[in-house]
């Protein structure tokens, strides 16, 4: 009788800007030679960068996938099963490490990996969720059921960013960890998302009871994920301006997309500037310039820049609690004009 080899699988969630693209670039530079890796990419906007983020030179042996637009559970988990079933026949991976996006809800995300037709073909391992201590004072944070939720699924607890902390912020993020009387769990402290590979093998609580996946639904307020979006290779067509833009609201949070044909170049310096006068919760973007691909990844007012190899287009999503004002204009005035 053949046996159905089960693909190990890790979800590293946590909330908007706590540095899981980072955690995965790094896990995926220490990935072991022989092995088969894929990554399935969730997004909140409809444009979705994180996927260009990742792909490198290092990363050309992975196999990378994205479903943007919300959260990918949404209408009984049907986008996230089509694009897992898609993922795991073409790349047939020996890990499967997924991303879903900072503000959805990985309770979802375990109950559809750990129930049929999935509990046959993934071995779910340690969920990690990665949480910036800074924000264990801001009420934005604590007081969001989603925030709570990723705390709550956590096989293991990464505290990112230590580099970045004050002295007491990390006792203070252990003190509202044991506040909430979560279930005992692994915490460790890390900086720049180097997490040790070694923890991607630990075991999941999830794998022990089914009642603690059959928690009430959660994410009733999210916008059902579209069946296409700008993202859609099959789909994506640009009118004759050359370029798209896309918006979203949802769990109180608004998203505002553009996307650019190849035929853009960006001045290099114009759109470094660009995304640095931006002051929203998160602004994520990848642009072909005249000196080579430009990766723009800001939390805050915290700008983290990347050489990245190729794209196919520019991109830039933004993610805020607040209204977000169209900033066409600005974007047309960095383009480097014939």
């Amino acid at each position: 009788m053949h046996l159905i080899q089960k693909v190990p699988t890790n979800i590293i969630t946590g909330f908007l800007g706590t540095g899981k693209t980072t955690a995965i670039n790094q896990l995926m530079r220490r990935k072991p030679e022989h092995e088969s890796w894929a990554v399935l990419v969730n997004e909140f906007g409809d444009i979705g960068v994180d996927n260009q983020l990742i792909r490198s030179k290092q990363n050309q042996d992975v196999f990378i996938k994205e479903v943007p637009g919300g959260c990918m559970c949404c209408v009984n988990g049907l986008p996230m099963q089509v694009a897992l079933n898609k993922l795991l026949a073409e790349a047939k991976p020996q890990r499967l490490i997924i991303e879903p996006t900072g503000l959805g809800h990985p309770l979802e995300i375990i109950e559809v990996l750990t129930n049929p037709p999935n509990q046959n073909t993934i071995e779910l391992q340690a969920v990690i969720t990665l949480v910036d201590a800074r924000k264990i004072t801001d009420e934005r944070y604590i007081s969001n059921a989603t925030f709570i939720q990723q705390l709550t699924v956590a096989d293991i607890l990464v505290a990112n960013k230590e580099d970045l902390y004050q002295a007491n912020e990390l006792e203070q993020l252990n003190a509202f960890i044991k506040a909430q009387s979560l279930p005992q769990r692994k915490i460790i402290s890390t900086y720049q998302g180097a997490l040790p590979i070694s923890i991607l093998n630990e075991a999941s609580q999830h794998n022990k009871t089914a009642a603690f996946v059959q928690a009430k639904k959660t994410h009733s307020l999210l916008r059902p994920a579209k069946q296409t979006s700008a993202n859609d290779e099959n789909t994506l067509s640009f009118p004759e301006c050359g370029y798209i833009t896309t918006s979203g609201q949802s769990d109180g949070y608004t998203s505002k997309g553009w996307l650019f044909n190849s035929d853009f170049v960006f001045d290099y310096i114009k759109a470094y500037e660009l995304v640095d006068r931006l002051h929203f919760d998160r602004v994520k973007a990848v642009f072909i310039t005249q000196e080579g691909i430009l990766g723009c990844n800001k939390v805050g007012d915290e700008l983290t820049l990347h050489e990245l190899d190729e794209a196919m287009d520019s991109r830039i999503e933004i993610i805020s609690e607040h209204e977000i004002e169209d900033i066409t204009a600005h974007l047309l005035d960095c383009v480097i004009r014939e």
